[in-house]
């Protein structure tokens, strides 16, 4: 069975948390923010529960020319009073600073799943 949300549980982390603008816990509630703000939320309880999470943020990725993602992350950030648990990277500038870190393999296998978009249009689906 569905239950109903906690949302007066998740508003009293938030306040907890010092991150967000109280005045705006209504506006976290709906979507678009909606699902960054529990997951941020996540992130913040992981580091307050004492597992061996004492410091951390909470990242999103997304690609630099989806400029809805872009949007909701910019409106997302105004929420905040206290930013050091958040951050938001394309998903190019991700995979550049990685790149020269490592040439691992997986790094080349996440270049061609999420941005290498000339194999979109090939007929075989090779580059």
């Amino acid at each position: 069975t569905l239950t109903k949300p906690n949302w007066s549980f998740r508003a009293q982390r938030a306040k907890e948390s010092g991150a967000f603008d109280t005045g705006r816990l209504a506006e976290l509630k709906r979507s678009p923010l909606q699902q960054i703000w529990l997951d941020h939320l996540l992130a913040l309880s992981m580091m307050r529960a004492g597992d061996g999470w004492e410091c951390g943020r909470f990242v999103v990725l997304y690609p630099e020319l989806n400029g809805r993602c872009e949007a909701v992350v910019a409106n997302y950030r105004t929420t905040l009073v206290d930013d050091a648990t958040f951050e938001s990277w394309t998903l190019e500038e991700f995979h550049a600073v990685v790149a020269q870190l490592t040439d691992a393999e997986w790094v080349s296998d996440f270049y061609l799943r999420y941005l290498d978009f000339k194999r979109l249009y090939s007929p075989s689906g090779d580059a």
